[in-house]
Formats: C-alpha cells, structure tokens, sequence
C-alpha cells in the first residue's frame, strides 16, 4: 500500500480526542473527512520543453553549492558495489509499487546514501523515481541523506535534473523541496525563473494528487517569500482562486500553521475576501484553524483585519465558534485573546452535548480554560461530580 500522510486538523468532535502522535515527516493537516496530506502533482501538461532552464537552474544551484557542501558528513563504511546497485534496482522497484517497509528499511541502512545515488538505465537515480511516483516520503527520507545535494544535482541521460523533471511533470511541491534544501533563499531566485520559463503555466496549473496547488504548498511551508513572488506573478488570480476540487487554500493551511508572516501577506492581498470565505467541509474558518492549534500570534492577526467580527461570530457545521474550539483544545492564551476582542455574551453562548462552554471545560478538566472564562462572566450551573470522567472523552458520555 502507498504510504499517507496524517491528516491533524481533524473534525469538530476530534477536539475532544487525545492527540496523536506526528508522522513520521511534518506534514501539512486535514480535518478527517478530507483526502490525506499533499502529494507530488500529477503531469498537467505533456508538451513542455524539458530543457528549456536547465542552464539557468544550473547556475542557481551552482552559486550555493558551497552551502550544501559544507554540510555534515557522515563517515561511512566501504560497501561491495554489487551490493549497492542491487539495492539501488530494489529501491526503484519499491517506490514504483508504494511498498512502504522496503523503501524504510533500504534508506535506513549506513550505505544509504550511496545506494540513492546509483542510476538506472535511464540514468535516473532514486529522487526522479519518488518524483514520477508522487512519493512526497521517500522524497523528505531521500533529502535526510548526506548525498541530498547530489542527488539533485545528478543529471538523466536525457540531460535532466531532478527539478527540471519535477517542473515538468507540473509537480509543484517536488519543486520547492527540491529547491528548499538549497538554503533559505535560493528557491526564491528560481521561482520567478520557472514562472517565466515554458514551466510556467505547468506550474501555475499543477496540482497535488488532492488538488493543491504552488501557492497553498508555499504557506504551508511558511514560505513567505515565494507566496509574495506567486501574488505578485501572472499566475496570481489562478492561484489564489478556491475552488471545489481544492480541499484547502493558502489562507486556511497558513493559520492552520501559525505562519504569521505569510497570514500577513495573503490579507493584504487583492484576493483576501476570497481566501477569507471559504471553509473546510466541516465549517472551520481560518480563525477556528488558527485557535484549535494556539497559535496565538495568527489569531491576533485575523482579529486585527477587517473581517474579524465575521470569523468570531462564525460557526462549525456542528455549532461550535472559535472561542469553543480554543477552550476544548485548552489553549487559554488563545481564549482569553478572543474575549479581549469582545462579542463576550455571544461568544459564551455557545452550547455543545447539552452544555455550556464552562460546563464542558470543567467536565475536561481544564481548569486554567475555567479560570479565564470565569472572569468574563462565564458561570458554570453543574460542579464536578466526584469520581466524574475529565478525560476528553467523557464529553461525549
């Protein structure tokens, strides 16, 4: 079976779930009911130039190579050759038919590094395999190893590089991994190069297996620099535009993740109105995202803007606001944020299983949560039974 990422924004009732524990890589999150975490995108156009930046590419990566090669090494053993190109052909192998355990256990091993490296008859190593496979895993576990820098630079015979091959497969994320392990800044100086090149519009098209695209993966990953030059492109209105077949945009997966910076530039964006409306499928506004995770900063933001009193007033497909979300996920910094805005009676309306907010904080346990509410007039009408369930789930008894 193909590998999944976790899926961690999680329906309304999840907030009252322990929570679990992070994937293997950081992966972006999902309420439960959507489709699971970004992926590799597939090809959206198949007549595009494959060569056409190469030397350019070239050139970029070449002024920082100092960067990747001052990395640590790790001093390895000699291992038989044979040895190596054999696990190199089972590796392939096993990225082409999603076999999690082999993949795991070959890049585990101490000659790792050297068995990615190894070419098949196309000269393709192991990066251009997860890359064709839109295997985002083996793509984080190959740029763990010490060859990271080579194997992006390792050209096919058919004189293309990892993120040439990416570019043109429309492979949006694939591309700015490849560029992040290159240092802070350099994919930035790329990013414009792609979008002016016969990439360009694979780029701005592209889409991941779940239908996200370059800009959503860009605040997602903090990006802030490459969402300005994504805005600012002409690709910008097709990009920041939602749509049904996209589960998430660039708003919502940047409060999800606390990214202020890039929270910043989207609402000072011509497209913020549009990005601001839209919802998950279960209702979570960008603010709901923002205090169920406490990233206090984002929510502080978002109660800065214009359209503040439309995200507090706001409710889930299930009646809860993001006042509630915040006090069930036991975020009091968060909590006492939203009351400070103000819309304090209406915030504390809200009623979830029968109870109030107090009454379900209390019956959780967070008292911390109870102390804030309370000193906005929040009053609880039930007291802690002796011997009463506080775990999370006794909320839904």
């Amino acid at each position: 079976m193909k590998r999944t990422q976790e899926n961690a924004i999680g329906s309304a009732r999840s907030i009252f779930q322990p929570v679990q524990q992070k994937p293997r890589v950081d992966t972006l999150s999902y309420p439960s009911t959507l489709p699971p975490g970004l992926g590799v995108g597939q090809p959206v156009m198949k007549s595009i130039a494959p060569r056409v930046p190469v030397h350019i590419i070239w050139q970029n990566f070449s002024n920082s190579s100092s960067v990747v090669a001052s990395a640590s090494q790790e001093t390895c053993p000699s291992f038989s050759q044979d040895a190596i190109v054999t696990k190199a052909h089972e590796l392939h192998s096993a990225i082409a038919n999603g076999n999690s355990a082999v993949i795991s256990g070959i890049l585990r091993r101490q000659d790792a590094s050297e068995i990615a490296m190894v070419t098949d008859d196309q000269g393709k190593n192991a990066l251009f395999h997860a890359i064709a496979n839109n295997d985002l895993l083996t793509m984080d576990d190959l740029f763990s190893l010490t060859s990271r820098g080579k194997l992006v630079m390792q050209q096919s015979k058919a004189g293309m590089f990892p993120l040439s091959f990416a570019a043109g497969k429309g492979a949006v994320l694939a591309v700015i991994r490849i560029l992040e392990i290159n240092g802070a800044n350099g994919h930035e100086a790329v990013i414009p190069i792609l979008l002016a090149s016969p990439y360009g519009a694979a780029l701005a098209q592209g889409r991941t297996r779940e239908g996200v695209n370059a800009l959503t993966v860009a605040a997602w990953r903090g990006r802030a620099g490459v969402v300005r030059i994504l805005l600012e492109s002409e690709h910008a209105r097709e990009l920041a535009q939602s749509s049904h077949d996209q589960p998430v945009n660039a708003m919502e997966v940047a409060a999800a993740k606390g990214h202020v910076p890039v929270v910043n530039i989207l609402l000072q964006s011509p497209f913020a109105a549009a990005l601001l409306q839209a919802k998950n499928k279960l209702g979570f506004n960008v603010l709901m995202l923002a205090a169920q995770n406490g990233h206090e900063s984002a929510v502080r933001v978002f109660l800065a803007s214009d359209y503040a009193e439309t995200l507090v007033k706001q409710k889930n497909n299930e009646g809860l606001n993001a006042l509630m979300i915040a006090a069930f996920r036991n975020h009091p910094i968060v909590t006492r944020s939203l009351l400070e805005f103000g819309f304090v009676e209406e915030q504390l309306a809200g009623i979830y299983s029968g109870r109030s907010t107090i009454d379900n904080v209390i019956k959780l346990g967070f008292l911390t949560v109870a102390e804030v509410l309370m000193r906005y007039g929040a009053v609880s009408t039930r007291s802690k039974a002796v011997g009463q369930s506080m775990t999370p789930t006794g909320l839904s008894q």
